[in-house]
This record gives structure tokens, C-alpha cells and sequence, in this order.
């Protein structure tokens, strides 16, 4: 009668352990799927960042263009019909 009561504490053991293994599995493959979906949301990041920074590169190289004075004019000219102020010489005479 001790082997039978030994064989069942065996076999409940078994089932137990495989249990165990089993929900360990599950939750591992679970884990996993979600550090892959974590991964890919990283490196969609990265190209969306790399992308930002050449385009504020870009931004940057067109505001210094802008702030040339020769574009300054050409578009008060072009686009607000503005015309440049001509600075003409004036004599000033100083009597004692």
C-alpha cells in the first residue's frame, strides 16, 4: 500500500510540474511577443526621429538663406512690392 501512496504523490507531482512548465511556457512566449512589438515601436522611432533631424537640418539651412539680406529684399520686392530705401549723402554744415 506505501508504493501506491508513493506512485500517486509521484504522478500528482508530474502533473504539477508539467503544469508549471507549461503556464511558465505560455507566459514566456507572451513576454517575448511583447518585447518584439516593443522592438519594432523602437526602430519605427528611430527612422521617425533620423527623419525629424535631417528635417530640421533642412529647416535650419533654409532659415540662414532667408536671413540673407539679398533674399530679404528680393522677397519685400517680390511679394509685398516693397522697393529699397535709397540712402542718398547729406552736407552738413557746422558754423562757429
Amino acid at each position: 500500500m506505501g508504493k501506491k501512496k508513493n506512485n500517486k504523490f509521484k504522478i500528482i507531482r508530474f502533473v504539477l510540474g508539467v503544469a508549471s512548465l507549461t503556464v511558465l511556457g505560455v507566459l514566456t512566449i507572451g513576454v517575448n511577443t511583447q518585447c518584439h512589438e516593443l522592438n519594432m515601436d523602437i526602430d519605427d522611432m528611430k527612422r521617425n526621429l533620423t527623419y525629424l533631424r535631417n528635417e530640421s537640418s533642412s529647416l535650419d539651412g533654409k532659415i540662414t538663406q532667408l536671413y540673407r539680406r539679398d533674399n530679404i529684399e528680393k522677397i519685400a520686392r517680390e511679394e509685398i512690392n516693397l522697393i529699397s530705401a535709397v540712402i542718398e549723402p547729406i552736407e552738413i554744415v557746422l558754423k562757429d
